[in-house]
């Protein structure tokens, strides 16, 4: 270990609890966490050298992205804001109306569903018989595609 990392591994904590758990130093947290994050690192290995459970060290680097991404949606929307307000700013008065009238094509109504119902008797080659009564066309195209898949039927014998 480096230095460096020796003075963090020193600094990490800082005390504990009644309970037994350990009290760790924010700074130093935040120091092993950007060690954590570089490119091509260990958590688990680094967690270890440092004498600390790796689910912990996961823990905390979950919280500091948290933190990092509502740091850093609250600025960009202070900036959108600035941006905004200069750009209104710059816009001159128009004479034009605010608002533009839109026209829309008018749709056609969707086609409306064939209320035909058929009638279907079937009997397959190893005397099974079945009645379908008035069933409408597009159920009945699922039927006849299931009958042709059974191995008993003849469209599947060659």
């Amino acid at each position: 270990m480096s230095e460096q990392e020796e003075g963090l591994q020193g600094r990490l904590v800082v005390g504990s609890k009644r309970d037994g758990r350990r009290k760790y130093d924010e700074s130093a947290k935040r120091e092993l966490i950007q060690a954590c994050l570089k490119p091509g690192v260990s958590i688990a290995r680094t967690a270890m050298d440092y004498g600390i459970n790796p689910n912990l060290v996961r823990t905390w680097i979950s919280q500091y992205q948290r933190e990092q991404g509502r740091a850093g949606v609250a600025g960009l929307a202070s900036e959108l804001v600035r941006e905004t307000q200069a750009e209104v700013s710059e816009v001159a008065p128009s004479d034009e109306p605010a608002f533009v009238p839109v026209e829309t094509p008018v749709l056609p109504p969707p086609p409306i569903k064939s209320a035909t119902t058929f009638q279907l008797s079937v009997r397959l080659p190893n005397g099974v018989r079945m009645e379908v009564g008035q069933t409408p066309a597009e159920e009945l195209e699922t039927i006849i595609q299931m009958l042709g898949r059974l191995p008993c039927s003849g469209s599947t014998k060659g």
